[in-house]
């Protein structure tokens, strides 16, 4: 782990209340990543052509990023306005806190895969109950087609795109699911736009990133 991932972390534990980490079982914080197979996700998934159909106007879309052949895959509701300037996903504040939770688990952006329930940010800057009922069946189609092992929800429309349900109820639990013939253990969180603006709900985040840390450490 870099110094900067490093110091990331422990930025992020003591602004969520850890002062000890205790972990059930030993972990390898020195093992060197996977190398990354050949990628699998169709490129109809992630190729940016343009799209109106949230945004009102033409406007770009932003792909999804890191490794497709991860064993764990983060689903966002929609680009932030600074993802449409820099043509990537969680490019802000918001993504520089995600990476600090990232390395809180001993993992780096590179070694997961991160894609977005809408491509296009909303005119609305937020989606509706009906743009995520239309959007949900092409979030579920590229889950069997990364087919991870876990699948970490950022945020509530992702939440009831995948579980049918709101972040709130589905938190602090783990849920599996079938879809397409692919079994995925799914955990819900708080998004970090969210947590920027509700810094309290930290400790809650990190009781979330400790489940699934346990989980895959299993």
């Amino acid at each position: 782990m870099r110094r900067e991932e490093a110091l990331s972390a422990l930025d992020w534990w003591r602004e969520a209340g850890i002062d000890v980490l205790v972990d059930d079982l030993p972990r390898d914080w020195l093992k060197p990543e996977p190398k990354a197979e050949k990628p699998r996700i169709s490129e109809s998934l992630v190729r940016p052509p343009r799209d109106e159909a949230l945004s009102g106007a033409a406007a770009p879309r932003i792909g999804a990023v890191g490794d497709p052949t991860s064993e764990l895959t983060l689903l966002a509701d929609h680009p932030e306005q600074e993802d449409i300037e820099s043509g990537a996903l969680m490019s802000g504040a918001a993504g520089r806190l995600l990476d600090a939770m990232l390395a809180a688990i001993g993992r780096q952006r590179a070694s997961v895969y991160l894609a977005a329930l809408s491509p296009v940010r909303p005119l609305r800057s937020r989606l509706d109950d009906k743009e995520i009922a239309e959007l949900a069946p092409k979030a579920l189609q590229l889950v069997a087609t990364a087919a991870p092992r876990f699948l970490l929800l950022l945020g509530d429309a992702p939440t009831r795109a995948i579980l049918g349900t709101s972040v709130a109820e589905a938190r602090g639990r783990l849920h599996g699911f079938n879809h397409a013939g692919v079994t995925v253990n799914a955990v819900a969180t708080f998004h970090p736009r969210f947590l920027l603006q509700q810094p309290r709900h930290k400790a809650a985040a990190w009781s979330d990133l400790r489940l699934l840390l346990g989980e895959i450490g299993r």
